[in-house]
């Protein structure tokens, strides 16, 4: 081969060599759909995409929906997007979705028999959850029951979580009876979790690791939970651990209506609280601005079921901010954080001033009437 000829076959490889990867995509569209996508998603070396069509989905028989790179062969350490809203394109049953998508269209059940989902994270892979309904989860495993709608408990896990414009109702547990937590980095954002039920204690428990990681709780409305325990530490709403240099950020959330306690912050690590609606509180935060206080007013009253935007009057409506534009180097961890584009029922994620407080924004007629025409 001639010394022209060799270079170029030497640059075509290269090329070849250097064609960046592309995650592999499933489509769902029922139970043994999503398992088979989980269980080849956990072990096939690639990031992986799994679309879920709009439906419901009832738990496997005899176990929550698994992804676990562990089991039963030593998987991989790549990252996973479990998507919701998906609707059919031509052939494609997953072809294509709305941008202002519904996680009340796609619904993991549990039906009281089983927890939702489980993921047992492997090495520091990127998870995101994001427009799914997770409904009546209830882990049948013997011993301590966590994560009813959702458990991701690993604490060698050194990726993030992002859990987004999703929902978790009527789920239980022993502890954390929707969400059960812990990686790096944690991000709820833009979620509906109401109607759970803990036997023990919190609707959602999330952890930071130790070293300069931690939590985000943006713009979700974390209502009506309920704790069967009567126990001193008890409570139906939200519980944040932090250890050492870890760091938690909320902003513009509803922690209303919960049983017992709505809040409680435990741990060493430094707690910014921006914009929250939080009745009662266990544990202090290192910085408190623009707090909101009184009945949050919601439009199909404090017992609907998933519709909590703000109502006429209501103190949540323009009570937010919006997430900083322009941002230091290094940027701080308080300055990581932004909101979606859409509301959880796919409505402008800003319709007024400025941001509402928790995951729904209130209609242009709610904010005209008023006083803002």
């Amino acid at each position: 081969m001639s010394i022209p000829n060799r270079c170029l076959a030497l640059l075509a490889g290269a090329l070849v060599f250097s064609q960046p990867a592309f995650p592999a995509t499933f489509c769902a569209t029922s139970t043994s759909e999503l398992q088979n996508a989980l269980s080849t998603a956990a072990v096939n070396g690639e990031a992986d995409i799994v679309r879920i069509a709009t439906g419901t989905y009832p738990a496997p028989a005899g176990g929550s929906f698994l992804f676990d790179p562990l089991a039963p062969v030593n998987g991989d350490e790549e990252d996973l997007t479990l998507s919701g809203g998906w609707t059919p394109f031509f052939d494609n049953p997953c072809g294509q979705r709305s941008n202002a998508f519904s996680p009340f269209d796609t619904l993991l059940d549990g039906e009281n028999r089983e927890r939702v989902l489980r993921i047992v994270p492997e090495g520091a892979p990127d998870i995101v959850i994001e427009g799914i309904t997770f409904i009546s989860g209830n882990p049948s495993e013997s011993g301590t029951r966590r994560g009813g709608g959702l458990e991701l408990r690993d604490f060698a896990f050194t990726g993030t979580l992002r859990i987004e414009r999703s929902a978790f109702l009527f789920n239980t547990a022993n502890y954390g009876s929707a969400i059960s937590a812990n990686g790096d980095i944690v991000r709820l954002r833009n979620n509906l979790i109401a109607g759970n039920d803990a036997e023990n204690s919190n609707a959602v428990e999330v952890a930071g690791r130790e070293g300069d990681t931690g939590v985000y709780l943006t713009a979700n409305t974390i209502i009506n939970n309920v704790v069967q325990s009567t126990a001193q530490n008890a409570r139906g709403g939200v519980y944040v651990f932090l250890w050492e240099d870890t760091r938690a950020l909320l902003v513009n959330n509803v922690i209303h209506g919960n049983e017992v306690r709505d809040l409680a912050l435990a741990g060493i690590g430094v707690v910014t609280m921006r914009n929250n609606l939080v009745d009662v509180q266990q544990g202090s935060a290192d910085s408190v601005t623009g707090q909101v206080s009184g009945d949050p007013m919601f439009i199909g009253g404090f017992l609907n079921l998933i519709d909590f935007t703000p109502d006429i009057g209501s103190p949540l409506i323009d009570a937010g901010i919006r997430p900083p534009t322009l941002i230091p180097f290094p940027p701080p961890f308080d300055s990581l954080w932004s909101l979606p584009d859409y509301d959880l029922l796919g409505r402008p994620r800003i319709q007024g001033m400025t941001a509402d407080v928790g995951a729904y924004e209130a209609t242009p007629h709610v904010v005209f009437d008023d006083g803002f025409e």
